[in-house]
């Protein structure tokens, strides 16, 4: 989580100054049993698998230790109830197109990947995501670009 997907460096530095020490995430693979263990705190989650090359042939093994840790933020988001949101994502519960296309598409393979945020309002919330966001950049997320960035205090870098 030190470097995320992003080169640019303002977005990677503002999203460690906000999230703080990289222990706090934790991690529960999405299935309809692990409802429980996921606390009805707010937070920020990302949707992440492994890339379906590793799962599904042989020319990637998955438990090479070069490849071990590969995953893909597939959908990066905010709750102010991270158990109601992980039950939604584990029963197929999402009328949005994009987002049940690669629940369908990754099913079984999912990591419910969260970090919970005490006393977070609904704007913190949203700004974590958005950094996310950019440090990341998932395709099926929506939001993004210049309206992100102005709304947390930074400037779009040049590409």
């Amino acid at each position: 989580m030190d470097y995320g997907w992003t080169i640019e460096k303002p977005y990677r530095t503002a999203l460690k100054n906000t999230l703080g020490d990289k222990s706090q995430w934790k991690i529960s693979r999405l299935r309809e049993t692990g409802v429980s263990s996921i606390p009805a705190k707010p937070g920020v989650y990302m949707l992440c698998a492994r890339p379906l090359l590793c799962e599904e042939t042989f020319v990637v093994n998955p438990e090479s230790p070069h490849t071990k840790g590969l995953y893909n933020a597939l959908y990066i988001g905010e709750s102010t109830n991270l158990n109601t949101r992980y039950r939604q994502y584990a029963t197929m519960r999402d009328d949005r197109k994009r987002v049940g296309k690669f629940l369908k598409i990754f099913s079984g393979k999912i990591d419910f990947c969260y970090w919970v945020i005490e006393k977070a309002n609904k704007a913190h919330l949203r700004e974590v995501q958005n950094l996310m966001i950019l440090c990341f950049g998932p395709s099926v997320n929506t939001q993004g670009g210049g309206d992100v960035l102005i709304g947390i205090g930074l400037k779009p870098v040049a590409a």
